[in-house]
């Protein structure tokens, strides 16, 4: 008798495959399980961190999204927020629609934090923000 094991889908999967012409930029990896897209023109990119914790805690926990932006060569968080570890439909318009807004559509970091505070599982940033508003 053999099982079948499913793998769980992987966030950078589920978004290729809700949305297949989106060109989220290419992950790398960042050290201690995060993740870390390629920069944009403007300094802009994005962080995915799974806490290096147990997985039924990380169940618990979710994964960290992360909005940044490079200034004068430092790399100031802008917004956060968690989504469950696997990606579900909902989550995933979620991310796909804060992360272009801010990647591409160059919402400003007041609009891109106002639509993160919306969110039900925002992380307050540890430090104020001084990303200038576009």
């Amino acid at each position: 008798m053999t099982e079948q094991s499913t793998q769980p889908m992987t966030w950078t999967a589920a978004i290729q495959a809700a949305e297949p012409s989106f060109a989220m930029p290419s992950f790398t990896l960042f050290g201690m399980g995060s993740l870390r897209t390629s920069s944009t023109a403007q300094g802009r990119f994005v962080t995915l961190k799974r806490r290096f914790v147990s997985a039924s805690q990380a169940t618990i926990d979710g994964a960290e999204w992360a909005l940044w932006q490079e200034q004068d060569g430092v790399e100031v968080p802008v917004a956060a927020f968690r989504e469950p570890v696997e990606p579900t439909p909902e989550s995933v318009r979620t991310v796909l629609e804060l992360v272009r807004g801010w990647l591409f559509d160059d919402w400003s970091a007041e609009h891109t934090q106002a639509a993160v505070a919306k969110h039900p599982r925002v992380r307050t940033l540890r430090s104020p923000t001084a990303v200038d508003a576009n």
